[in-house]
């Protein structure tokens, strides 16, 4: 399950509320949103990038919201327990964009979020899922976005959620 919820939550306990905010303090994220993905493992993918393409990976506590040491190493895979996750922040061309925080199923329902309406691409998203050339750090980088939000499976492939969010856009 993907979500894109908003980094200051309103509803909850104040422990619940304070999750979000703390931990994008923790890794200096200012966005609005935090894309959330319940899963078990997380391959990394575009760690070892280096430009302005890339994806700076860290595994961060959910017990006190704190940053643990994470081998920065292409193809690792990170097995996300109740208490751990992964955060995963895209930089295309220079600029910062939504994060991903990879949380283990329970933890996900365990909480209400307050989320917003994902049905947007970004311009190299759309770009990426209608088959335009990019180049390969570039593409890499909105390939892994891509995954994280379930747009396309692990080959390539459009996914019911992907084509439902394309079909939105005018394409000629």
């Amino acid at each position: 399950m993907v979500l894109k919820a908003f980094r200051c939550q309103r509803h909850g306990q104040a422990h619940a509320r304070e999750i979000l905010t703390s931990i994008c303090e923790e890794l200096y994220y200012q966005g609005r949103h935090v894309w959330l993905r319940s899963c078990g493992e997380v391959h990394l993918t575009g760690a070892t990038s280096r430009g302005p393409n890339r994806i700076r990976y860290r595994l961060v506590s959910t017990l006190n919201y704190k940053c643990l040491p994470l081998k920065q190493k292409e193809g690792y895979r990170v097995e996300i327990q109740l208490d751990l996750a992964v955060a995963a922040l895209p930089v295309i061309k220079d600029r910062r964009t939504t994060m991903f925080l990879f949380i283990h199923p329970e933890f996900m329902r365990s909480h209400r979020w307050d989320t917003a309406v994902s049905d947007k691409l970004l311009p190299v998203e759309l770009s990426f899922l209608t088959g335009h050339k990019q180049p390969p750090d570039l593409e890499a980088v909105v390939r892994t976005m891509c995954r994280a939000r379930q747009l396309i499976n692990e080959y390539g492939v459009l996914t019911k959620e992907g084509r439902r969010i394309l079909s939105h856009y005018r394409l000629d």
